[in-house]
């Protein structure tokens, strides 16, 4: 589909995916409303069309972001391979001073707010 303009035109509608169309909230009737809102609550449409949308504006930052992974993982690797023994420590030394910070964070902004 390119457009959604029926004819006649009961109600206004929206392109959604470029493929379906949905009507307007407000162009409907009072019932119809009520049964759309819940129709479109349980589906989620609305969320998931700005999931993609959001998707479809980032496309490149996901196109850089995903072989700088596979190269960090590469040097995770190799670095692990080399240095296990101390990565494996800072590893458990990381992972426990996040833990006490975010223990210190969560008391500070218990006493903040």
């Amino acid at each position: 589909m390119t457009t959604c303009d029926p004819k006649p035109a009961p109600y206004t509608s929206n392109l959604f995916l470029d493929r379906i169309c949905i009507p307007q909230f407000d162009s409907l009737s009072p019932q119809s409303q009520a049964y759309y809102e819940s129709l479109i609550g349980v589906a989620g449409i609305f969320d998931l069309q700005s999931y993609i949308r959001d998707i479809r504006v980032s496309w490149k930052i996901y196109l850089i972001c995903i072989p700088i992974t596979f190269v960090l993982m590469f040097l995770w690797n190799w670095m692990l391979r080399m240095f296990a023994e101390l990565l494996a420590w800072l590893s458990i030394l990381i992972v426990g001073v996040g833990i006490i910070a975010l223990g210190f964070g969560i008391k500070y902004y218990e006493t903040v707010g």
